[in-house]
């Protein structure tokens, strides 16, 4: 027409059959925010959230009695001494009956948690703010850990609810939190390693986790491993934790690689079976914050384990989101 040849191509559209690129976009991006804030089965998370105020709880009976880490019967610094410390000014101290109050509180606030949930989200800040307070009351009681309680139980108090799904009647939640721990997860082991690495004497010794080891924390279990294991045997293990923790984004983060997530497991979690508290106290969970964390399998990993209710693949949209778990 006019002289013109045709193209086929109607106006507004030129380059649309030769430029993929938009498409393709379009389809990461959907895919991107499908893994960062798509739904997921809410029972790996409703589990750690479980395991994690267990262990919470179980770590602050070992500030026990509490007339000596909550009242004046007991040691503390002024404010003015935490400051000349490098630290922010203590939180006021509590009476006897106070101090029986808040952590009346703070168990009832994990009741809430672990019944079904209920009350879920008050319980949640109310955890917080018991961690919170664990931390600044006394700064030489509250070891590192605590920070990661604070951390964990503000990502969980802030994050998107439960819901159920009215398809197949189960409770979803967000996968935003779950990445959100997730990384924090890869953070902490990642950091860990970097530091054995190039700040320590990891890589200079081979006996570093044999001496360490040999220290206050032992076990019985460590005083049996350091009569009975070669010198060998402790320097493969300093060596195959020193790898995990160095490539945990990768062996966490890549789907193929997920069978050897339970060998690293066991490598990062080592001190729950060789150290043991000061105090003499079990030390079941005490470590827990960083331990608990790789909760997070699908749900396929916990049916598979008897955990959770055997997956049912009535429609794939239910099995595409049991699978990104």
């Amino acid at each position: 027409m006019n002289g013109e040849p045709e193209t086929g191509i109607k106006p507004g559209e030129a380059g649309s059959e030769t430029s993929p690129h938009p498409p393709q976009l379009a389809a990461w991006w959907q895919r991107a925010e499908a893994f960062l804030t798509g739904p997921l089965d809410a029972l790996p998370l409703r589990l750690f959230e479980m395991a994690f105020t267990l262990s919470f709880l179980l770590r602050l009976t070992r500030n026990f009695p509490l007339s000596e880490w909550l009242t004046e019967d007991g040691f503390h610094l002024t404010s003015a001494e935490w400051v000349r410390l490098g630290y922010p000014p203590s939180m006021p101290l509590l009476t006897l009956w106070g101090a029986w109050c808040w952590f009346a509180a703070t168990v009832g606030g994990a009741g809430c948690l672990l019944l079904g949930g209920v009350w879920r989200r008050p319980a949640l800040g109310l955890l917080f703010l018991s961690a919170v307070y664990a931390q600044g009351v006394d700064y030489l009681s509250a070891s590192s850990s605590n920070k990661i309680y604070i951390a964990v139980y503000a990502i969980l108090t802030t994050g998107p609810g439960l819901w159920r799904d009215p398809g197949c009647g189960g409770w979803k939640v967000s996968a935003a939190p779950v990445r959100v721990l997730q990384a924090t997860l890869l953070v902490i082991y990642f950091s860990a390693g970097w530091a054995k690495a190039f700040a320590g004497d990891w890589l200079k010794h081979s006996d570093v986790l044999f001496t360490q080891v040999q220290g206050i924390h032992r076990t019985d279990l460590a005083a049996w491993a350091l009569r009975t294991l070669p010198a060998w045997a402790w320097t493969g293990q300093q060596h195959l934790a020193l790898f995990f923790e160095l490539t945990a984004p990768v062996l966490m983060g890549w789907r193929r690689l997920r069978p050897l997530r339970p060998l690293g497991f066991l490598l990062g979690g080592r001190h729950a079976f060789y150290d043991r508290p000061v105090d003499g106290k079990p030390h079941l969970f005490q470590r827990a914050d960083v331990d608990i964390l790789p909760a997070f399998h699908s749900q396929q990993f916990l049916a598979a384990s008897g955990v959770g209710p055997r997956a049912q693949p009535t429609s794939s949209w239910r099995v595409k989101a049991a699978t990104t778990g």
